[in-house]
């Protein structure tokens, strides 16, 4: 599989686990009115107990954090050459600012 690719599949992983674990996560903070307490299976959200909700965050949350991982291990050295290109940008930036300014010796030094 070429990289473009696997990028692509690991980031779609990414996406569908976040997008089942926020929706799972909401259903916790739905108030206790929307939820059918009464069910003869226990506490329910829209037909789904809440038991099967929890499993899902759950799992759903450990898989994107796996996918997360794959993914900064897949940019990893792209990310090594942003921080050293990004530090040294603003190192060169830092050392051309005290090149252009003047010595506080020579300010207000004015003697004719």
């Amino acid at each position: 599989m070429k990289k473009a690719k696997l990028n692509f599949s690991v980031d779609c992983g990414v996406l569908v686990t976040f997008v089942l674990s926020a929706i799972s996560g909401i259903v916790f903070l739905a108030p206790l009115e929307w939820m059918d307490l009464e069910s003869s299976a226990g506490p329910a959200f829209l037909g789904v107990s809440l038991s099967f909700w929890n499993n899902l965050h759950t799992y759903a949350s450990l898989a994107m954090m796996g996918g997360v991982a794959l993914h900064l291990i897949l940019h990893w050295t792209w990310m090594v050459a942003m921080a050293k290109t990004m530090t040294k940008t603003i190192t060169e930036r830092r050392i051309e600012n005290l090149r252009l300014r003047k010595p506080q010796a020579e300010v207000g030094n004015d003697n004719g």
